[in-house]
């Protein structure tokens, strides 16, 4: 059975109406939780290779990038902001 999420949907359904690929796109994503984790590793999936990360607590953030460079292999490019600073950079 295929597991179906708001993640896996918002991926493969709704950005796919926007862009054909993702490999040149820089993305943002918002929150280390669970719907933001899932999120970062189907945009992977579907070929997103730049993912900047948001989120309230830097230390959270940094901690989810160490686990999924190691995931990723580091095929991936991971950046961080701090939720406080985003309208800055």
């Amino acid at each position: 059975a295929k597991r179906i999420s708001i993640p896996s949907v918002a991926v493969s359904e709704v950005a796919r109406d926007f862009f054909e690929h993702f490999n040149d796109k820089h993305i943002v994503v918002i929150g280390t939780g669970e719907m933001g984790t899932e999120t970062i590793r189907y945009l992977q999936a579907a070929g997103a290779n730049k993912v900047h990360l948001v989120n309230r607590s830097v230390e959270n953030a940094r901690r989810l990038i160490d686990e999924l460079n190691i995931e990723f292999d580091g095929k991936l490019s991971l950046l961080l902001s701090e939720w406080d600073k985003l309208f800055q950079e």
